[in-house]
């Protein structure tokens, strides 16, 4: 499930994008796998987009993933350990097109 708006600005746009994404409770391995708990994440973008400097157009964007940081089991080895999601993680991204 996702959600995208844009604001337009006198020089450009902010468009934000927003995104949850779930995967029901599964099984580490056919059969007799172990039981793996379903697992929720948010994530998002906010970028301002469609400045021009000149004959330069500059985005720049902040984006999250993993907002509530969640630490979830996303796999089940059962004796030879547990694998869980990438914390929450986030960065800025600058594009220069020329």
């Amino acid at each position: 499930m996702s959600l995208d708006h844009s604001f337009p600005l006198s020089f450009g746009s902010l468009d934000l994008h927003v995104n949850y994404v779930y995967r029901d409770e599964v099984f580490s391995q056919p059969g007799l796998g172990l039981p793996v708990p379903a697992l929720g994440l948010v994530n998002g973008r906010l970028a301002l987009t469609g400045v021009e400097l000149g004959s330069t157009e500059v985005k720049v964007a902040l984006w999250g993933k993993n907002l509530t940081d969640e630490a979830e089991e996303v796999y089940d080895l059962s004796t030879a350990g547990h694998q869980f999601n990438k914390p929450r993680s986030y960065g800025l991204d600058l594009t220069v097109a020329f």
